[in-house]
């Protein structure tokens, strides 16, 4: 017997090829990265070959070219969210919710030693800071004329006169538009600042605690003499 209203044919469901919803690409593309050097490549466009710590030259290296590495390290850094990068052992998190220290990415994945990372940040920091707002106490300039040779007193007049140089090397490389901000190293046979930045050396800048009590505030933040 034929049905009552004819035979029924029922239309095909249009469903999809893949009933579950992809993911959006660049979200399939964050959750793939595996490294915080990728994280920051895809999210910020930064390559971070110039923050990997160079090895070569070691401490023949001139501090302008540490000062340009270090600069790089902290940018990449406070791009991926962190702040306090004296706290090595804060942490930051890939898409995939892989978990790293700033510890682990400066040794595992940029090659730095995280104690020469924490010295030369305290150092930079101080440096940056110290040149815009101290200056030389007038009190603490070598006398004019040298003690007799050989004498305790020749060897102080000595040590404060190379502290005192010292100074004006920091106040010359790191003032704001110093040569730690050019496109190119101070050199040597340059004028006398130029030539002060120069001979600055990582060494020295540890002389920043024995100096510190030769500076007073200055009176503004207009740097326009050594004292």
């Amino acid at each position: 017997m034929e049905p009552l209203l004819g035979s029924i044919e029922t239309p095909a469901l249009d469903l999809p090829s893949d009933p579950i919803p992809s993911l959006p690409s660049h979200i399939v593309a964050l959750v793939a990265l595996n490294s915080f050097r990728d994280y920051v490549m895809y999210s910020f466009g930064n390559d971070t070959t110039t923050a990997m710590y160079p090895w070569e030259g070691g401490t023949r290296r001139k501090l302008w070219f540490g000062i340009q590495n270090h600069r790089e390290v902290c940018v990449a850094l406070k791009l991926a969210g962190f702040s306090d990068l004296s706290a090595l052992d804060g942490t930051f998190r890939l898409p995939n919710g892989k978990s790293l220290t700033l510890r682990e990415i400066l040794s595992s994945e940029l090659g730095w030693d995280p104690a020469t990372f924490k010295r030369k940040l305290g150092h930079y920091d101080w440096c940056l800071k110290f040149a815009l707002s101290h200056q030389w106490k007038f009190e603490s300039l070598p006398a004019p004329d040298p003690p007799s040779l050989g004498t305790p007193m020749r060897r102080k007049w000595d040590e404060k006169c190379q502290l005192l140089k010292t100074w004006k090397g920091i106040v010359a490389m790191f003032l704001p538009n110093g040569f730690a901000s050019s496109a190119a190293p101070p050199t040597s046979y340059g004028d006398y600042c130029e030539s002060l930045a120069a001979e600055l050396t990582e060494n020295r800048l540890t002389k920043r605690f024995q100096i510190i009590h030769l500076l007073t505030r200055r009176r503004s933040n207009v740097a326009d003499s050594w004292f």
